[in-house]
């Protein structure tokens, strides 16, 4: 405090990384284990958390974490040092209720969203069956009658809590966020296992070192797809990296293009073979919100979407449980993680050989005419054609500019 009464601060920065905290990856070592305890002897600071297949480890420390990058980053044991980011749920306009179903699901089933991406004659003949979905989010209401039966709950999945119970838990502004993409994935792949890992409160927030780790916890206990509506710092190599490996073990990531009306890739969905999902409305054309661009793999309808929501949450808003309808990328996104269920239920019974970011680009159906330059957000979404039941596949020939972009601030 100054002597005129002013509140005298040694640093103010905005909420985009969590206090006292840096993640670092080591350089090779025999025992990078004990080159961590070492470093965290050496420089006073505690090891919280490992992703051991990189050599990657959170310390937290008493002093400034900016300060303890830098140290850390002068040291020759550190390949590289970086704050632990914030991750959030996307931004904007679009995220807030529109409107609330029942405890029925009729507004779900019957709304034409699905037939938007051509699901009815997919229906019954391939359902995502032998396919786990990972949902990243805030958790997944676990007694909603609509998704118990495909919840397939892990250990140590609610990482926000420190949990097996990954729960969709409130009050908060994002409360019902991963029970609404939940209920999107089911409804496109209904025979696919759901497994919700927590890494968002119920603000919806999170950090780029848990949300990497539970993207390693995911693939160890057999993810097939991982669904990310959330957005996260592009300047996380934590987050980079691990997504890169996740890749390379032949996992789908489908991430949200996020809700800014911008052209500036976001992330994680702008990072190398994620599949960047833009919003269109009922026409197919672009929300005034959506995020668009080169960098956009697809487009699936996001505006005013009808899914699963918390029961409790009437509780606190004093209307019917169970459905909701919500707005943004977010929404868009669970359309492409649930029909890549599909196309890996085909692809594991030789039905079909291309990848599946391939087999589901190259059959989306052509919308440019309706989003000219420069909002662009690639192909809209066509579940049935890239399914292509009674046809023997080729591969096709794709251009990888739709979903191997350069990662940008």
């Amino acid at each position: 405090m100054s002597p005129d009464g002013r509140l005298d601060a040694k640093i103010v920065r905005p909420d985009d990384s969590e206090p006292n905290q840096v993640v670092v990856r080591l350089k090779p070592s025999a025992d990078s284990f004990a080159t961590a305890q070492a470093l965290a002897s050496e420089y006073e600071m505690s090891v919280r958390a490992i992703l051991p297949s990189a050599d990657i480890y959170l310390f937290t420390t008493r002093e400034d974490e900016e300060d303890a990058q830098e140290r850390l980053l002068n040291d020759d044991r550190v390949l590289w040092a970086e704050l632990n980011r914030v991750s959030r749920v996307p931004t904007g306009f679009p995220y807030r209720t529109w409107k609330w179903g029942s405890q029925e699901d009729s507004n779900y089933v019957n709304q034409r969203a699905f037939e938007q991406v051509n699901l009815t004659p997919v229906v019954g003949v391939v359902n995502g069956d032998g396919v786990t979905v990972a949902v990243l989010d805030t958790g997944v209401d676990l007694e909603h009658p609509a998704l118990v039966d495909a919840l397939h709950i892990i250990a140590n999945s609610d990482m926000i809590s420190d949990t097996d119970r990954p729960d969709d838990i409130g009050p908060g502004t994002a409360w019902g966020h991963g029970t609404h993409v939940a209920g999107v994935i089911h409804a496109i792949a209904p025979a696919a296992r759901i497994m919700p890992l927590r890494v968002l409160d119920a603000q919806g927030r999170g950090n780029t070192f848990v949300l990497a780790y539970a993207i390693e916890y995911a693939i160890q206990q057999g993810a097939d797809v991982i669904n990310l509506s959330l957005g996260a710092d592009c300047d996380s190599r934590t987050l980079a990296e691990t997504i890169a490996a996740a890749v390379a073990q032949g996992v789908v990531i489908v991430a949200a293009a996020g809700n800014d009306a911008s052209v500036v890739p976001s992330c994680p969905a702008s990072l190398p073979w994620v599949m960047a999902v833009a919003a269109v409305d009922e026409q197919r054309v672009r929300t005034s919100w959506s995020n668009y661009g080169p960098w956009i793999a697809l487009a699936a309808p996001g505006e005013g979407i009808t899914s699963t929501f918390p029961l409790g949450y009437a509780a606190e808003i004093d209307a019917s449980p169970g459905y909701a309808s919500w707005s943004g990328t977010s929404m868009a996104a669970p359309f492409v993680a649930g029909a890549a269920a599909l196309v890996i239920e085909q692809r594991n019974t030789g039905k079909i050989q291309a990848s599946v970011a391939e087999q589901l680009i190259t059959h989306g159906a052509d919308i440019s005419a309706l989003n000219p330059l420069p909002y662009t957000v690639g192909r809209h979404l066509d579940i049935a054609a890239a399914l292509v039941l009674d046809e023997p596949q080729e591969s096709p020939t794709a251009s990888y500019a739709l979903f191997l972009p350069s990662v940008q601030r």
